[in-house]
């Protein structure tokens, strides 16, 4: 998350819910990191490891992330809800704009970036 594009700050909101933070920027400036963003976790192979097998080292560890494995691998999607605080000023109306397109996203089919209005 140290890596998302545009100079944003990024936020633990709840369980699995992230808030990202991007200021002096219009939702249209930032659609195009938000979807590099979904793009990189979609394509991002997870790899399942047995954990009584986890190298002891870091130096052992980084050794086997460098190259694939017969290990379990997963891909999982994100979907996103992005608001304009320059439409919604007050951040209790924020969130909640950004939760609205953040459903409207889930029904939309999930993987995808929706804008509230």
């Amino acid at each position: 998350m140290r890596l998302i594009e545009g100079k944003a700050r990024v936020y633990r909101y709840g369980g699995e819910e992230f808030s990202i933070i991007y200021r002096n920027k219009l939702a249209d400036e930032v659609l195009p990191f938000i979807e590099a963003l979904r793009q990189d976790i979609e394509s991002y192979e997870l790899v399942i490891r047995n954990s009584s097998k986890r190298p002891k080292s870091d130096a052992e560890g980084a050794k086997k992330r460098t190259r694939k494995s017969n290990s379990d691998i997963v891909t999982i999607t994100i979907s996103i809800g992005v608001c304009d605080s320059q439409l919604h000023r007050n951040p209790n109306e924020a969130l909640k704009a950004a939760d609205s397109a953040l459903y409207k996203a889930k029904q939309a089919g999930r993987n995808c970036v929706k804008l509230a209005s």
